[in-house]
C-alpha cells in the first residue's frame, strides 16, 4: 500500500488503495480544462487560420527574426500553463514524471524514441503514397548560416519543451488519472494530433502515430525527458536535413 502523500509509480496512475474525492477530480478536470484551452485551442486555431490563408510549409517555416519571435511566444504559451500547474499540484514533480535529467539513460531513450518515429514514417509513407495523401515534406527552408542554424536548434528545443510538457507530462498524466491510461491515452495523443492539421492528411496520420510512441515511451520510462530528447531530435531532422 502506497505511503500518504507518496507519488504514484507511474505517471497518471492514481493509488490503488484510495478512491479520490470528487473535489480532486474536479481539481484535475479544471486543470485539463486550462491547459486544453490556453494551449491546445489557440494552437488548432493558428493552423486552421494558415489553412484558410492558403500558406505553404515553406512560408510558414522560413527561417528569420520574425519567425524565430513567433517560435519563443508559441513556447511560453506551451510551457506557462501547465508548468504552473505541475509546480503547484499537491501530488509533486514525480507524479507527472518531472525528475532530475539522467543524461545517459534519458538521451538513449530519447534516441530509441526517435528511431521508432523513423521507421514509422519509412514504413507509413508508401502506404500514404498509395492512397494519394501529400507527404510531409521539409518544413524549414534552409539555414543559411551558423546563427540561423543555432537559433533554429534553441527555437526547436524549447518548443519540444514545452510541448512534451503540456501534452505529456500535464495532459496525459491527468487524462490517464481522470479516464484510465487506456482512455486518457488516446485522448491525449489525439489533443496533441490536432494542432497539426496544417499539415495536411499524411502530417496528420504521422502526428498521431509519432504522438502515440512518444505517448508510451512517456508511459513506461515513467519520465517526461525521453519524451523531449525524442521530440526535439526528429523534428530537428525534419527541419534541417534536406
Amino acid at each position: 500500500m502506497p505511503e500518504a502523500g507518496k507519488s504514484p509509480d507511474i505517471p497518471g496512475d492514481a493509488p490503488s488503495s484510495a478512491n479520490p474525492s470528487a473535489a480532486s477530480c474536479r481539481r484535475k478536470w479544471i486543470e485539463i480544462a486550462i491547459v486544453v484551452l490556453l494551449t491546445i485551442v489557440p494552437a488548432v486555431r493558428l493552423g486552421l487560420l494558415q489553412i484558410s490563408e492558403g500558406e505553404s510549409d515553406q512560408d510558414l517555416w522560413r527561417f528569420d527574426y520574425a519567425f524565430l519571435a513567433m517560435e519563443f511566444a508559441l513556447a511560453l504559451l506551451w510551457i506557462l500553463p501547465a508548468g504552473v500547474l505541475i509546480l503547484v499540484a499537491p501530488e509533486g514533480l514525480g507524479n507527472f514524471g518531472v525528475r532530475k535529467l539522467k543524461w545517459k539513460a534519458d538521451f538513449g531513450l530519447g534516441v530509441v524514441g526517435t528511431l521508432l518515429c523513423l521507421a514509422a514514417w519509412y514504413g507509413l509513407n508508401p502506404l500514404f503514397a498509395k492512397w494519394g495523401w501529400q507527404q510531409q515534406g521539409n518544413f524549414m527552408a534552409p539555414v543559411e548560416d551558423v546563427w540561423e542554424a543555432i537559433f533554429c536548434v534553441l527555437s526547436t528545443i524549447i518548443s519540444c519543451f514545452g510541448q512534451e510538457l503540456s501534452c505529456r507530462a500535464h495532459l496525459q498524466t491527468r487524462l490517464s488519472e481522470a479516464l484510465r491510461p487506456w482512455i486518457g491515452i488516446p485522448v491525449a495523443v489525439a489533443l496533441f494530433t490536432s494542432f497539426h492539421i496544417y499539415q495536411g492528411a499524411a502530417g496528420v496520420a504521422h502526428a498521431a502515430v509519432f504522438g502515440l510512441i512518444l505517448a508510451l515511451l512517456f508511459r513506461f520510462s515513467k519520465c517526461v525527458w525521453p519524451c523531449i530528447v525524442a521530440h526535439t531530435l526528429w523534428n530537428l531532422a525534419v527541419y534541417l536535413v534536406p
